[in-house]
């Protein structure tokens, strides 16, 4: 890379530098092993059983694999973006395609871990409530509206808005949204928020009943509270991206998204008292 190649780079607004994205998401990334961790051994030493394991506990693997799958597709992402940037001999086909390539990962792995974590929230909130209530009810309802909007999300992301799916990975695509997307990340942004809103209703009511125990409730605060940036992260990601395409911001908006929601999930159940069994 040239002199120039770097100061036109750094000067540009729209694009945020690789190794700013690694710092960020690397430090994230620890965070949200090491609470992650923390929550299995507060689980254990609670239970100190073979059978202390619950299906969140599964689940929760599998979310944090397509966490650490989102952080890095989106560190590749943004360090192969920047060379071939500043390359102009790179072969632009085989750039379309590994870029159209990485996008894909990433996207299907920023679905699989928010939703992944709502449900993991959802059978949390399940272990706390009497299963004969209408709040219990209430959970089943939202579990069933997420599960419907993960497929319409991933239905319209591979099959719906780019058609044929092919021109994701072509250099000049006839059909817009395989490049701005839009019409997906209105989709996505609707399904996403509208859940989330509908499951942190869920400690709210849990607040003003007396459903829980005052340590227990206690505890669904931080959980509401990071709630909102959830949202306003999910609102403010998918405004940047359709307003500005050529920008790069969304990938530390995706991070930290995907991060606050895994922090949300795992934070409650590092309590080694049994607040949550």
């Amino acid at each position: 890379m040239s002199n120039n190649d770097t100061d036109s780079a750094s000067s540009d607004p729209d694009v945020v530098l690789p190794h700013i994205v690694l710092v960020e998401t690397s430090t994230w990334g620890a965070i949200c092993t090491i609470i992650v961790a923390l929550r299995y051994i507060s689980q254990w030493s609670l239970r100190k059983t073979r059978k202390w394991v619950e299906i969140d506990d599964f689940l929760m693997i599998f979310a944090l694999g397509a966490y650490i799958t989102t952080i890095t597709s989106i560190n590749i992402f943004s360090r192969y973006n920047e060379i071939v940037g500043v390359s102009p001999s790179f072969n632009s086909e085989q750039a379309a395609r590994t870029i159209g390539i990485i996008g894909t990962v990433n996207e299907t792995a920023m679905l699989s871990t928010l939703w992944s974590l709502k449900f993991c929230l959802l059978l949390i909130y399940a272990r706390l409530i009497p299963p004969a209530g209408k709040l219990y009810h209430s959970i089943k309802f939202v579990a069933i509206y997420c599960a419907l909007g993960f497929i319409v999300c991933i239905v319209c992301f591979y099959g719906v808005f780019c058609t044929p799916f092919s021109e994701f990975f072509a250099v000049n695509p006839t059909n817009e949204q395989c490049y701005l997307l839009t019409h997906y990340f209105i989709v996505q942004m609707v399904f996403n928020v509208s859940s989330d809103l509908m499951i942190f209703l869920i400690p709210m009511i849990m607040l003003f009943t007396s459903l829980m125990e005052l340590r227990q409730k206690l505890l669904l605060l931080p959980i509401f509270s990071l709630g909102v940036f959830i949202i306003l992260a999910a609102i403010l990601t998918k405004y940047i991206t359709i307003s500005n395409p050529a920008t790069t911001a969304w990938e530390l908006w995706y991070a930290r998204e995907a991060s606050v929601s895994m922090i949300i999930t795992n934070v409650p159940l590092c309590m080694p008292m049994g607040y949550f069994s």
